[in-house]
């Protein structure tokens, strides 16, 4: 025992999970490919103008997500308005109400669930209807997003996978596991208002 403990320290055994590692197990949820799915149908239901409500700075998640939803709807043809929060929670999200109001947004796209369930509380109290008026999409699947009303249309980010993979892990050799985020269609999306 004596020994053990003066010994050098072993290293801990690290994983570093939803953020690439250069040299260092990762497990990485990529979003992008499904936010991509979200903003084609966007498009084909004919929205041309969205609010992107993007997550924390510094955040690799947030900036993958945003930099998927700008190059994406601009290939579109969609315009998208920019709206950042420091925290992602459904309170932080009524910066975000104005600012689909304001701009006369008819689709709004959150970094999270939380956000989004928020844009759906926010724009029901001044009486603007999800999804005739406004769709939404949120990301990560939280199990409320499919008993709220409308249901959410939302990224689902396979989070029991990716715990898994980071176990396996912890006793194997350092590399880079990627899953795939997928577009879960509910019923806070629908075609753009007519003008």
């Amino acid at each position: 025992l004596h020994r053990a403990l003066d010994g050098p320290t072993p290293a801990t055994p690290t994983v570093f999970v939803n953020r690439p590692a250069t040299g260092r197990a990762s497990v990485v949820m990529r979003s992008a490919d499904a936010a991509e799915d979200a903003l084609h149908l966007l498009a084909e239901l004919g929205h041309r103008r969205l609010v992107y409500v993007g997550g924390p700075p510094g955040s690799w998640a947030a900036t993958e997500r945003r930099n998927a939803v700008v190059r994406t709807a601009k290939a579109a043809g969609i315009e998208v308005v920019a709206v950042r929060v420091d925290t992602p929670t459904v309170e932080s999200a009524a910066t975000a109400v104005d600012a689909v109001i304001e701009h006369r947004a008819t689709a709004a796209m959150a970094f999270n669930d939380q956000l989004a369930l928020g844009l759906l509380s926010g724009l029901a109290r001044r009486g603007v209807r999800v999804p005739e008026d406004v769709s939404v999409v949120g990301c990560d699947d939280v199990p409320l997003a499919e008993l709220v009303a409308p249901p959410l249309t939302t990224i689902a980010m396979p989070t029991e996978a990716a715990g898994a993979a980071a176990l396996r892990l912890l006793t194997g050799e350092p590399e880079t596991v990627e899953l795939a985020g997928t577009l879960v269609v509910r019923a806070s999306t629908g075609p753009a208002p007519t003008p």
